[in-house]
């Protein structure tokens, strides 16, 4: 399923854990087409120090196979420290939708955009 909702992009801090590294910006689409590319993107984080911040804001459209690469590097990178610097409406609503929310550390950002 790919979910698109555009204009919906909210910057919403999930936590107050400060990074050890600066955030690391996701591409405007976690799509299929890009998976490959965020895989290796995300690959030297799983073995980083410190605690390490991803940087969802600009993220417009995700899909199914976008949001199995950031589940994966959260099993990867789990008990190590991370974050979301920021994260959008359609992280969100994605993970949700595939019962993600607690493997990408979303708690706090779904129980905010309820409210929306």
């Amino acid at each position: 399923m790919l979910l698109n909702e555009k204009n919906q992009v909210a910057k919403r801090k999930t936590t107050e854990t400060q990074p050890d590294i600066a955030p690391v910006q996701l591409p405007v689409e976690l799509v299929i087409q890009n998976a490959a590319a965020l895989r290796e993107q995300l690959l030297p984080l799983v073995t980083a120090d410190g605690a390490v911040a991803l940087d969802g804001s600009a993220v417009s459209r995700v899909d199914a196979a976008g949001l199995q690469v950031l589940a994966s590097f959260g099993r990867s990178r789990d008990p190590a420290p991370w974050t979301w610097h920021a994260v959008s409406d359609p992280i969100v609503s994605g993970a949700r939708h595939l019962d993600l929310l607690a493997t990408l550390h979303l708690g706090a950002a779904a129980a905010s955009s309820e409210g929306h």
